[in-house]
Formats: structure tokens, sequence, C-alpha cells
């Protein structure tokens, strides 16, 4: 499997676990404006990638969306049905 497939996938389920990344610091500063300075060892990255982009907030990836398809992704590894934390399925909205 290509392995940057699976770091998008990884990156997809992350976004949702943790309020800061995909842009959840922008969001949390807000009405302030946020500056973000941004390093990447990569060439070419997007900024949504670099450091789980907390400061990017993408409008063609809205939250529900990104949630969808976290959910995809632990229910194609078999990860979903073997978690039993609450507040991990509470981040998704499954509890």
């Amino acid at each position: 499997m290509n392995v940057f497939l699976i770091f998008c996938q990884l990156n997809s389920v992350r976004s949702c676990l943790d309020e800061m990344k995909a842009g959840g610091l922008a969001r949390k500063a807000y009405p302030a404006q946020v500056l973000g300075l941004i390093l990447s060892d990569v060439i070419g990255d997007s900024l949504e990638i670099i450091a789980s982009g907390p400061t990017v907030i993408n409008s063609q990836w809205p939250e529900d969306r990104r949630r969808a398809e976290a959910i995809n992704v632990l229910r194609k590894y078999n990860v979903l049905e073997k978690v039993s934390v609450g507040e991990f399925r509470r981040s998704l909205r499954l509890a």
C-alpha cells in the first residue's frame, strides 16, 4: 500500500481527535488574526499537511466530511470496533 495514502488516512483521523489540528487553532483564536510561520522538510507539502494544519481552515474539507472520512478509515482497519474509550468515540460523535 502507498505509504503516503496511509499517512493521509492517519491525518484524517488525527484531525478529528485533536481540536487544534485542521484549522482548530485558527478557529479557537477567532476573531483574532493568526499568522503562521510554517516550515517543512518536504518541498511542496500543502499547508493542511504540515503539522496537521493548525492555522489552515480548508473550506473544501468541512468538519462533517473529515469526520466521515476518519470513521471510514477506522472501519477499514477494524479499529473502530475495538475501541471502547468514551472520549475517543465522543470526539468522532459516535457515543
